[in-house]
């Protein structure tokens, strides 16, 4: 009888889980860094499904630790450029290519 307790307790956990994420999105920010030849990438949790660029905020980074900025003046922007189906983490997430300035 506890077993079932438990078994039951895990699965209505899980379903609660899952459904206070099922309206988020995870995207996945791509940049080429200042190598030119290695890539980078960071993720941003969106509260809404991606259906549009216009869904994707411009985001920053620390540039100095990617071979594209000074210390002293390291904030790079990440602008959204064309944005994907995330075949790894499937759903509504996204891998998203972006331009940096």
């Amino acid at each position: 009888m506890i077993q079932k307790f438990i078994s039951q307790t895990i699965t209505n956990l899980s379903k609660q889980r899952i459904s206070c994420f099922s309206t988020k999105t995870i995207a996945e920010y791509v940049w080429i860094d200042g190598s030119g030849l290695g890539t980078r990438s960071k993720a941003k949790t969106i509260d809404h499904k991606v259906k549009s660029l216009a869904d994707l905020p411009n985001w920053n980074y620390d540039g100095s630790s990617t071979y594209q900025a000074l210390t002293h003046n390291s904030e790079v922007i990440m602008k959204p450029v064309a944005y994907y189906p995330d075949p790894f983490r499937g759903g509504d997430n996204v891998i998203v290519m972006t331009e940096t300035f």
